[in-house]
């Protein structure tokens, strides 16, 4: 049971995510849909908490502005931030929300893609719609992907 929470705080944690989670777990044999879906469901659940909490700090924010009366200022993502959010801001004006989504495991982690288009001002079911599929693809493949491996190599537990 404790190899499952485990795997459920890493998945949810940014950065590390899935996909350093379930190959390191199947390799400890774990059964491998037992690891893909506590892996999914960890690394999907907080970008439902921030999908739906982000316009919440957002009013908060706005409202905190408005009451110290300063100018909305949205800083130029292109011009300052980590190498992380550069390299997502470039994938989503070459390829959107779609791109994003897909190389967003590989790339800069499902939790920065989601608030790098949050900050686009794209749609959360648009968000929600892409980050749980590309996330479902991404957790097959690495879960197909270690399992067979494994056992190509001839490392099954």
């Amino acid at each position: 049971m404790w190899e499952y929470i485990l795997i459920f705080l890493l998945s949810a944690t940014p950065w590390v995510e899935i996909l350093f989670v379930i190959p390191p777990a199947i390799a400890a044999g774990l059964p491998p849909l037992a690891v893909a879906v506590v892996a999914f469901i960890g690394n999907f659940l907080p970008i439902l908490g921030i999908v739906y909490l982000y316009e919440k700090w957002e009013q908060w924010r706005d409202a905190g502005r408005k009451q110290k009366g300063f100018q909305q200022n949205v800083p130029n993502s292109s011009s300052q931030g980590s190498r992380r959010r550069k390299l997502g801001r470039k994938i989503w004006e070459k390829y959107g929300l779609p791109g994003l989504a897909l190389l967003a495991p590989i790339v800069t982690g499902v939790h920065l893609a989601a608030i790098i288009a949050l900050l686009t001002k794209t749609s959360r079911s648009s968000i929600l719609f892409w980050m749980f599929w590309s996330l479902l693809l991404w957790t097959g493949i690495l879960t197909a992907g270690t399992h067979y491996g494994l056992d190509f190599l001839g490392l099954t537990f």
